[in-house]
């Protein structure tokens, strides 16, 4: 196991890391030696494995239209096998595909066009194989901003007119999509040792996971559930990023944060805007709100982002709450009913009403750096932190006073104004 102690006592003897991979199996193992120093960790210690996870929500736009038989012979992997099997030169081959809708009493012209839309997606997607992960959620947030999908699909969603919503919706969330049913896949990519990586180079660590460099598939589970997604008023939201306090407040929580991972020797991202703290800790807080009035726990909802960091000519300041622990036929609706209105309107006031005060102020109110590599400031177990299960973040990048200000700076919180003005 590579390790960062230089000049350690396995160093001083000769002893380097040889380029095992163990989780291999009884494999021949390559040659030449990795050559860097080992570390030492006891057998059963919490640092000797961080998994590495990536998951997506499920966009089957290409079944809007189609009807429940068709989706379930084209979702069916062995099925969808064979017709990508017999495709020539990227095109299917239509005499099959009109066999096989025959024999199951389909409209054999309905199932070409559907199976050819998905397959005309599949290879947008393979060719887009360096996508960043930003762009990749960009598909994501337009679709859930149009509310695509429909009842019959692993998706299925409702636009909500946020005007119609009373206050503080109306004034501070401009886009509400109840998602009824929705599909998340969870992929595992790697692992790292000693230490967890924010942003690893998956294709790196996929390569070490591999017997044989032709394997192309992960080890994945998929979930089935619900979700509430909404966005942030981006006149708002810019207005008050340009707020010298803010910026501040931001610019330190984000020299912490990169400071944390180059103690790692992890990739440095870009620097943390303020509108993704935000995002970050009105997603952490609503959970916590969300596991008291509809009966989820707070590790059976997660946390989805979309904020912008990379790419300011798409911007986005979106946040999807979804579970994350229904079986193959979904939930019960619990937590999109929560989103409807008259109940979305009460959530949000009594999570930034709970947000005013912490069991552990003063002290985590006042924080400069708290948690892991003081990578938050007023957030802690009592006020904002979630189970790790629920945070795509780790629980890092926290601050509640960016939400609700603080009571001799109530205009650092985006949502002071209304506070202030309601109680």
């Amino acid at each position: 196991m590579a390790g960062s102690f230089a000049n350690g006592s396995l160093g001083r003897a000769g002893i380097v890391c040889g380029g095992q991979r163990p989780w291999l199996g009884n494999v021949k193992h390559d040659s030449t030696q990795c050559g860097i120093e080992l570390s030492v960790l006891q057998k059963g210690g919490s640092n000797v494995f961080f998994p590495i996870i990536v998951s997506s929500i499920y966009l089957p736009l290409w079944a809007e239209d189609a009807s429940k038989d068709v989706i379930n012979v084209l979702e069916d992997g062995r099925l969808w096998a064979k017709i990508k099997s017999a495709t020539v030169d990227g095109e299917l081959d239509e005499y099959r595909c009109r066999i096989m809708a025959e024999d199951r009493d389909l409209d054999p012209a309905q199932f070409v066009d559907f199976a050819r839309r998905k397959l005309q997606g599949e290879n947008l997607l393979a060719e887009h194989d360096s996508t960043s992960e930003e762009e990749f959620r960009q598909d994501e947030f337009s679709a859930l901003l149009e509310g695509r999908g429909n009842t019959e699909s692993a998706l299925s969603t409702r636009i909500m007119r946020a005007e119609d919503y009373q206050s503080p919706v109306r004034e501070y969330i401009s886009n509400i999509t109840l998602a009824d049913q929705l599909r998340e896949t969870r992929a595992f990519v790697g692992f790292s040792r000693v230490k967890p990586e924010d942003n690893p180079n998956q294709k790196e660590k996929i390569n070490l996971l591999k017997l044989d460099s032709e394997i192309d598939w992960l080890p994945a589970v998929t979930v089935s559930g619900e979700g509430i997604f909404f966005t942030l008023d981006d006149d708002k939201v810019a207005a008050w990023e340009r707020d010298e306090g803010v910026i501040e407040r931001t610019s330190k929580l984000s020299r912490n944060y990169h400071s944390a991972a180059l103690s790692r020797g992890t990739d440095i991202q870009a620097n943390i805007p303020p509108k993704f703290v935000l995002l970050h800790t009105l997603a952490h807080l609503l959970i916590n709100q969300f596991s008291f009035d509809c009966g989820y726990g707070s590790s059976s909802l997660r946390e989805r982002l979309y904020c912008n960091i990379e790419k300011p000519g798409f911007p986005m300041t979106g946040v999807l709450i979804y579970t994350a622990s229904g079986d193959s036929e979904g939930t019960m609706g619990g937590l999109v009913r929560q989103g409807l209105r008259g109940n979305f309107e009460n959530v949000i006031i009594r999570a930034l009403k709970n947000a005013l005060w912490c069991s552990s102020d003063p002290v985590c109110l006042e924080s400069t750096g708290q948690g892991p590599g003081s990578c938050n400031f007023a957030a802690c177990h009592g006020c904002a932190l979630l189970p790790e299960t629920a945070c795509e973040k780790g629980n890092k990048l926290l601050d509640r006073v960016l939400v609700v200000g603080t009571p001799e700076r109530p205009g650092l919180g985006f949502f002071s104004a209304y506070l202030q003005a309601y109680g």
